[in-house]
Formats: C-alpha cells, structure tokens, sequence
C-alpha cells in the first residue's frame, strides 16, 4: 500500500498517507469525491489489466478516450 500511495501521490501531486479508500468509506465519502487526477491516474493504471483478463487489448488512445469519458 505504502509504494501505490507513493506513485499516486508522485503522479498526481497528492499526500495520501493511508489506506484512503477505506478512511473515505468509514466517513461516507465516495470514489466521486477523490480528485479527477487522482481518479484517472488509478484507471490508467487498473483498466489495461482488467480489460486484456477479460480479452480486450486497448491501445494507449483509446485508454486514455475511456478514462476521461468516464470521470
């Protein structure tokens, strides 16, 4: 946890210190309250993989299309 906090907060100019999806929930915020930045760095990072395990290769333009469309 501690390293993808670290590559967040590099890539996205935040300081995260914790495990913050769950300090959101316990709070009752949701993923729409985290930051755009901080929303799409995640997606670029989680949605190459979960696609290609589901059999769908997407090239960088089209990941980048699909994370804008949806934050």
């Amino acid at each position: 946890m501690t390293q993808i906090l670290s590559e967040i907060n590099d890539a996205c100019g935040t300081a995260y210190r914790h495990n913050w999806p769950s300090k959101l929930a316990d709070s009752g915020f949701n993923l729409e309250r985290v930051p755009s930045n901080v929303r799409r760095y995640m997606m670029r990072k989680v949605l190459p993989v979960v696609l290609l395990e589901r059999g769908i290769s997407i090239d960088a333009d089209a990941l980048e299309g699909l994370v804008k469309s949806l934050t």
